[in-house]
Formats: structure tokens, sequence, C-alpha cells
């Protein structure tokens, strides 16, 4: 279910670990009364070994059943902030509209409430890392599942989750404009996170792109 965000602060109290707990309990108790096939089918992943495999960033996981613990596939335990995002994925059920256009933040359930702090957590470290030399999000993108899109001056696709792209659009700048990036999302993104989710994953994917660049 969507939800809305009372006040700025909520952005970052996911991470503290009584309310990773009690998000994640709850998430598992409504998956728990879910058909496992039918949250496959809604979410983009697949039934292997009796459980569920999506990817993510990249990477992919498997969600063991009954009770809805997420690893990596063939390794350990994926750590209980990101769990709780994607356990949040997979328990959605807000209807999905058609497929449209990218949205930006600001057009998510309460997101123009909250568009400075998304801006901190994601645009502002992407333009500073990226927005001299664009081009390398490419590359730094591509461990995560990146692909070239065709928006701005140069744009870059990753799908995050299956059915949640967020796309890095950089604008290069010229003499009388600096530098500029805008994070695109898809346009059913709130169907399957809350606005509160929208921006951790959005501050996750940015800050596994910044961090491959300094490798």
């Amino acid at each position: 279910m969507m939800n809305d965000l009372p006040n700025p602060v909520d952005l970052i109290k996911l991470a503290e670990p009584d309310n990773l707990d009690v998000a994640a309990r709850l998430a598992r108790e409504k998956l728990g009364a879910l058909d496992p096939a039918v949250v496959a089918a809604r979410c983009g992943a697949g039934i292997v070994d009796g459980g569920l495999e999506l990817v993510y960033l990249g990477t992919t996981l498997h969600v063991r059943l009954p009770g809805w613990l997420i690893h990596y596939a063939g390794g350990p335990e994926l750590n209980p902030y990101e769990q709780v995002l994607v356990l949040h994925y997979l328990a959605s059920s807000d209807p999905v509209p058609p497929p449209d256009d990218p949205i930006t933040f600001t057009e998510v359930p309460s997101g123009e409430f909250y568009g400075s702090a998304f801006d901190r957590r994601a645009k502002i470290p992407l333009l500073a890392a990226f927005g001299e030399d664009p081009e390398r999000a490419i590359a730094c993108a591509a461990p995560y599942g990146g692909t070239r899109a065709e928006h701005g001056d140069l744009a870059v696709s990753v799908r995050a989750l299956p059915n949640v792209k967020i796309i890095l659009v950089f604008w290069k700048g010229d003499n009388e404009f600096p530098p500029d990036v805008k994070l695109l999302l898809s346009s059913s993104i709130a169907s399957f996170l809350s606005t509160e989710d929208i921006a951790h994953l959005a501050g996750l994917t940015a800050s596994r792109i910044i961090k491959e660049s300094r490798r």
C-alpha cells in the first residue's frame, strides 16, 4: 500500500534497527497470507527451488519460503535494510497502471514535499561524481544492470527491481548552464513501493554507482 510521509525525518527512520525488525515482520506476515505464485507473477520474479528468485540491482536474490527470508543466490542473507525494501516490493498490492512515460520523484505521492531530501540522497552525490564526465556513469552502472538510455545528453537506465527502473539523465552543461542530472522513475513505481522506499532505493542505486566510480 502506498504510504504518505508525515515528515522528512521518516526518510531515514527505516534504517533504525527496531523499525527494520517491525517492518520486516509486518511485510512477512502480509506475504504469508499470499500465494507465492501470484506474488512472483505480479513482481516479475521466478519460482526456483521452492522459492522465489528476482534480480535486484544486477544481483540475483533467492527468497526462501515459507519464511520469506531473502538471500543472495547461493550466498549469505541480504542485509536487514535492503531486505525490508525487497519485502515491501514483494508485498505490494496496489493496482498497476498501464505503462507510461517515466516520472520524477515529485510526481509520486507526497514526493513534492520531500524533493530536497531526495536530491541530497541521490541527485547531488551523482552530480558531484559524474557531472563533469557523465560518460563514466555508463560503465559504472553496468554491474548493477545499467544500460544506455535516450534522454538528455546522456542517460543510464538501471532496473533496480524487475518492475522498477531508475533512469539517470545527465546534461553536460555549457557556457550558459552548469552540468545537471535528473532521476526519472518507472511510471508505476508507486504501485510497488512507498514514497519512503522509493527515496531509499534511489539513494542505494546512486551510492552503488558512485562507489563503482571510485574503484
